[in-house]
């Protein structure tokens, strides 16, 4: 398990392996997302759990900073195995690995 830094900063375990810094921006939309009707609803940041799949849509930190700006969080049923791969820095999927209370 892994700690969490601050509020709005999530530890992830990342689908392709290792984990990620997630700071989840102030006023970033946070969505729950449920699969078998197809609705969204938005949530608060506490929301999220240990263990949630995440996708996450942002920016990467420019070095030396490490980690990922979120603006966008989806929380969903489960992580999918078969979707195909995409190479792009603009999006990431994971679980959160750590809650903290600021």
């Amino acid at each position: 398990m892994s700690k969490v830094v601050g509020p709005g900063v999530l530890e992830v375990m990342l689908t392709e392996g290792g984990t990620e810094t997630v700071y989840v921006q102030f006023g970033a939309t946070i969505l729950k997302s449920e699969e078998d009707d197809d609705k969204q609803q938005l949530v608060p940041f506490n929301h999220i759990e240990v263990g949630d799949s995440l996708v996450y849509f942002g920016l990467t930190k420019c070095p030396p900073a490490a980690g990922f700006d979120a603006y966008v969080v989806v929380l969903t049923d489960e992580m999918d195995e078969d979707e195909d791969e995409d190479e792009d820095d603009d999006w990431r999927s994971g679980a959160p690995q750590g809650a903290g209370e600021s």
